[in-house]
């Protein structure tokens, strides 16, 4: 079961990415807000809900013995004002990228990698180290990065960056073993299919280089497309 701790890297991994961090932002429906410090706020230390408009919530709260509706600032403000977080679907339209069609952002990926990450800021993003210290480089706007992992709600792309600065397109097959419609695409000229998932095996089928098939499965090492292919000889597409 989820709580306001666990709930940030669920929704970074199921499509939403973060719009803002404790600072004033134009809410839409259906933006999640989270409120408690980020490892801080599990029990009775969080809250969540979700917006029905620009300026209500739905939200089970202890107040009102239940699920109510209510203006987000009031109820802010009756609370104390706590530290608090957004994030939004990312199918939906986004602060600072309004010139960008998200539909259109392709990519490919390692079959073990979490997805791909585009940055939507324009001003760029930020890259951090481990210790969440801002280093001098800066991902520009528009590229994609490959993501390793979330860590804590952060985007490692052999640096952290913020997810507010980007959105996240999902390898769903390496995040949740379901590998359906995921795709790969050939990226060397030896690579065939065969019979078993462990080395030394002979070579069956010959998979031209840029050549794409649909996946059916997985396991460490190897990916099965009616025969297993050597995951290091291909990429995902997201």
């Amino acid at each position: 079961m989820l709580n306001t701790d666990s709930l940030h890297t669920w929704l970074i991994a199921n499509g939403f990415r973060r719009v803002t961090e404790n600072r004033e932002w134009t809410a839409q429906r259906g933006d999640v807000f989270i409120w408690g410090r980020m490892n801080y706020s599990g029990g009775a230390g969080g809250h969540t809900g979700i917006f029905i408009g620009h300026d209500n919530i739905i939200h089970c709260n202890y107040g009102n013995n239940g699920v109510t509706v209510n203006n987000y600032d009031a109820y802010w403000v009756a609370d104390g004002g706590p530290y608090f977080y957004a994030y939004r679907y990312a199918g939906t339209a986004t602060q600072g990228d309004d010139d960008m069609d998200l539909s259109k952002l392709t990519g490919t990926v390692p079959v073990t990698a979490y997805g791909v990450a585009w940055i939507t800021n324009p001003n760029g993003a930020i890259l951090y180290d481990n210790n969440r210290k801002a280093t001098s480089r800066k991902l520009a706007y528009g590229t994609g990065w490959v993501v390793n992992s979330l860590e804590k709600g952060w985007l490692q792309v052999g640096g952290l960056i913020r997810p507010d600065d980007a959105v996240l397109k999902l390898n769903k097959g390496a995040v949740s073993d379901d590998w359906t419609g995921q795709v790969i695409q050939v990226t060397v000229g030896d690579a065939y299919t065969q019979a078993k998932p462990t080395g030394g095996q002979a070579g069956i089928k010959y998979l031209p280089k840029g050549s794409r098939w649909k996946v059916i499965g997985a396991t460490k090492g190897f990916v099965n497309i009616g025969g297993w292919v050597d995951a290091k000889k291909v990429r995902i597409e997201v």
